[in-house]
């Protein structure tokens, strides 16, 4: 059994990786990833480091949606 994880919103919940970490929305998605690992490698507050390992996880999963809504949830950078 497969699970799609996708829905409507994950064009716009990627976009707002995009924005998170002002890259252009024309790189790969898979830079989100690398970006959110040097944010949770210079994160200086635990709870805003596990925000980020979290949302990074979520990304690997493919859980666009959830991983923008963990950043939405974080200070801002």
């Amino acid at each position: 059994m497969t699970h799609d994880n996708t829905t409507t919103n994950t064009p716009t919940a990627l976009a707002s990786l995009y924005d998170h970490f002002e890259l252009p929305h024309t790189d790969p998605a898979a830079w989100i990833g690398d970006h959110l690992h040097v944010a949770a490698q210079d994160a200086t507050d635990e709870r805003v480091r596990d925000g980020y390992e979290a949302a990074l996880h979520l990304f690997t999963l493919g859980y666009i949606e959830h991983a923008a809504g963990v950043l939405r949830l974080l200070p801002t950078r």
